[in-house]
């Protein structure tokens, strides 16, 4: 590998299809960003995912990206993105009764910017919602939409009817609204609204 001494000679190469160039950036970067979306998703089978997507958006990309001045700062807000949209496509799939919810929460000014450190906030209450669950549902929860995995699938692995699986997931989805919704009524430290817009992209 060769031994690069700027980025922008590793960026004009990859620009060109090298791939020592997208070596070298994958083994000077992929622990840190690695780090930074498990940061957000808690699961290491998600976050190795979604790294290797990050890494397909770099190389897809690569002829756009000669005149980017940071590459480890793009590199970094491309792996949260991809975080937080696989949070929010865990919510859309096991959440129901979002307007209600957010009819129900007190309207924070849309204009408001979130700091990362929020994020992170209102992201741990979601991880700390599905943490609370009975063990086994915690298990059907995070087996179906932590890791995908189909109803007959963890039907299988976990020996039970796809019939529980589907109970399982149901409950677990109003305990969750439960959690959340009780923890915006005690007003702690980050609203549920917030949790809400950054999960549903409103």
């Amino acid at each position: 590998m060769s031994c690069y001494t700027d980025e922008i000679s590793v960026l004009k190469d990859l620009a060109r299809g090298d791939i020592e160039a997208f070596n070298y950036l994958y083994h000077k970067y992929h622990q840190r960003i690695y780090a930074n979306i498990f940061k957000v998703v808690s699961v290491p089978d998600s976050a190795q995912d979604i790294l290797q997507e990050v890494f397909m958006t770099l190389w897809n990309k690569r002829e756009q990206l000669g005149n980017t001045e940071n590459i480890g700062s793009w590199l970094f807000v491309v792996s949260y993105n991809k975080a937080i949209s696989h949070l929010r496509a865990i919510i859309k799939l096991t959440t129901t009764g979002l307007d209600e919810i957010i009819e129900n929460t007190l309207l924070a000014d849309e204009s408001s910017t979130h700091t990362e450190q929020t994020y992170s906030l209102q992201l741990a209450l979601l991880h700390e919602a599905v943490d609370t669950l009975p063990s086994r549902k915690r298990e059907v929860f995070k087996l179906c939409h932590y890791e995908g995995r189909s109803y007959d699938e963890v039907a299988s692995m976990l020996g039970i009817s796809v019939q529980s699986v589907k109970d399982y997931l149901k409950q677990s989805t109003a305990m969750i609204r439960s959690y959340v919704n009780n923890q915006r009524i005690r007003k702690e430290s980050i609203t549920v609204l917030g949790l809400i817009a950054v999960l549903a992209g409103s």
